[in-house]
């Protein structure tokens, strides 16, 4: 069956409110950076947080482009900020977009942020696609090469240099989990997609973060759970008990994605 074709479910999902969402994704965030920090990024008594965001509001600290919170490119170039002032974002004193989130991780003395470009390919919004595959009780995980943590399957969604245009979500989860799990999803007639939106990334900061589209596959109840191994960026792959998963901290907001994969993967057995 071709992409084009292929059906998606959309069942009424009763999602998070989303400001639950938000305060459990910080608290994840903040697990994650007692453990990791990206090669490049400041520490965390670098990071922009806490009373120094309290200063900020009452107007008594300005930051500049050149403080130890900024990662990887600090200022958009004029080209760059052209793009960004067509995003709609609200944006700093330099024109950078701004995250949504912005206040509420600064205010956050666990997480702060982390100011510039980072990580990212692009200002603003970086487009991601994310595939949790479940089968007979167990979820598909690798361990990712830069923070050795465990996460579903998933990533960057490819430009298209020819045509200009972004490629599929539903191709990108599809096409990653072959990558990194030499798993092949194409066939699945019936993915749900479960979340679209904001999520977050050791990586992310205050001027460029991620958006994923992210879907579940229901593999069925074969206890003959197909092979994988880790390939592309991904050091391992392996299919893990839901409950042990369930358990785990894993990479980004992947607890909270597989949370709502498996309400489904229950749902559909109900």
């Amino acid at each position: 069956m071709s992409l084009e074709s292929m059906p998606l479910q959309q069942p009424e999902i009763n999602y998070q409110a989303e400001q639950e969402f938000i305060q459990q994704s910080l608290r994840s965030l903040a697990a994650q950076l007692k453990i990791y920090r990206p090669e490049g990024y400041p520490s965390m008594g670098d990071r922009f947080r806490g009373n120094k965001h309290i200063l900020v509001q009452s107007g008594r600290l300005e930051l500049d482009a050149e403080g130890p919170w900024n990662a990887g490119q600090a200022m958009p170039t004029d080209e760059e900020l052209e793009e960004i002032e067509q995003m709609g974002y609200a944006t700093d004193r330099f024109g950078r977009p701004r995250h949504p989130w912005y206040s509420k991780m600064a205010a956050d003395i666990a997480v702060g942020v982390v100011m510039g470009k980072g990580f990212f390919r692009e200002w603003g919004p970086n487009y991601t696609a994310d595939s949790i595959a479940m089968q007979a009780g167990h979820v598909l995980l690798v361990r990712r090469g830069d923070s050795g943590l465990w996460a579903a399957t998933g990533g960057f969604r490819d430009l298209d240099k020819e045509t200009g245009l972004w490629e599929e979500s539903l191709e990108a989860a599809i096409r990653e989990t072959s990558e990194e799990g030499n798993l092949d999803l194409s066939q699945h007639e019936t993915p749900t997609q479960i979340f679209q939106g904001l999520i977050v990334d050791p990586r992310m900061t205050a001027n460029a973060w991620p958006e994923t589209t992210a879907y579940f596959f229901d593999l069925g109840d074969n206890p003959n759970l197909p092979p994988v191994n880790g390939g592309d960026d991904a050091e391992a792959a392996k299919w893990w008990p839901i409950e042990e998963a369930r358990q785990t901290q894993l990479h980004g907001s992947h607890n909270l994605l597989i949370e709502m994969a498996w309400r489904q993967y229950c749902q559909n057995r109900s």
